[in-house]
């Protein structure tokens, strides 16, 4: 068994065809299939079934694949780093927007004065882009709001965040609950954000679902129209600090008190920390 074999064998999985696979591969589909048979015989389990002129992964497909994404992750690193040497300096950085919004800038100012040889690379995504990423290794590290699912990372909490139901002083903006806010025009963060995710938490928490009126990717977008009395939205509050200081937006005092969320450093459990990206891990720390 070879990387050749666990290279073809992650390629039959992700186009999930030996055609495809031996055509991405620029190999004959026989070709292909024999590796996969070797593999099947060197474990002594099937990996795929075949139904139907379709193939199908086994359970114990599944486990091998998760094995063979981290060995040839690994590898490819390994390279990345020992065979060039700017790889030492570099580190690749990815962010939720939230994040991006609230404390990116601040962040890479530390990053300048406090490592000025550091060669960085940010992705600016939400959390389900991010999670990718991380999974892909597009990147080393990652600083999110919510975690990715599986027990496959190390976690380093590094900030909590308060938000805030805000709307237009026109609008009713008397203490509320859940309830309440359900009723009125939700002005919400897309699927797969940060933001959205806490919301929905929130919401689920009260035994309520949240049905808006207006999904963005735009924070800003979303500031505009609350501004504006189209709804209510909900966001952090270092986001809305100079529209609340300035009265375009009013805060929504809503029962329980305060809305907090946690910021964390992600990386995955089997990557290699060179010592430039644990020094950047600690800026964002900070």
């Amino acid at each position: 068994m070879t990387l050749r074999h666990l290279e073809i064998f992650c390629q039959v999985c992700r186009k999930e065809s030996i055609t495809l696979a031996a055509e991405k591969l620029n190999m004959t589909q026989p070709a292909v299939s024999i590796a996969i048979g070797e593999l099947e015989s060197f474990y002594g389990v099937k990996l795929f079934e075949r139904m139907n002129r379709r193939i199908y992964i086994t359970e114990a497909g599944r486990v091998l694949l998760q094995y063979a994404d981290t060995v040839l992750s690994q590898y490819e690193e390994s390279i990345e780093v020992l065979r060039r040497q700017k790889a030492f300096d570099r580190c690749r950085i990815s962010v939720n927007i939230t994040y991006a919004e609230a404390a990116l800038t601040q962040k890479m100012k530390q990053l300048r004065e406090k490592i000025p040889s550091l060669l960085w690379k940010l992705f600016v995504c939400n959390n389900e882009q991010v999670e990718r990423k991380l999974r892909e290794n597009e990147v080393d590290f990652a600083v999110v709001d919510k975690l990715p699912a599986g027990e496959s990372w190390k976690v380093i909490p590094v900030q909590e965040e308060i938000m805030s139901v805000v709307c237009a002083p026109a609008l009713p903006h008397g203490k509320m609950n859940w309830k309440d806010l359900a009723q009125k025009p939700l002005l919400l963060r897309e699927w797969g954000s940060g933001s959205r995710k806490r919301v929905e938490d929130l919401f689920l928490e009260a035994g309520l679902q949240s049905v808006p009126m207006v999904e963005s990717v735009s924070s800003l977008t979303l500031v505009e129209l609350a501004q504006e009395g189209f709804g209510y939205t909900i966001l952090p509050k270092n986001q809305i600090r100079q529209e609340l200081e300035q009265g375009s937006l009013v805060e929504v005092p809503m029962e329980g008190g305060k809305l907090g969320r946690q910021f964390y450093i992600v990386y995955h459990k089997n990557k290699y920390c060179t010592e430039i990206m644990k020094k950047a891990m600690c800026v964002f720390a900070e």
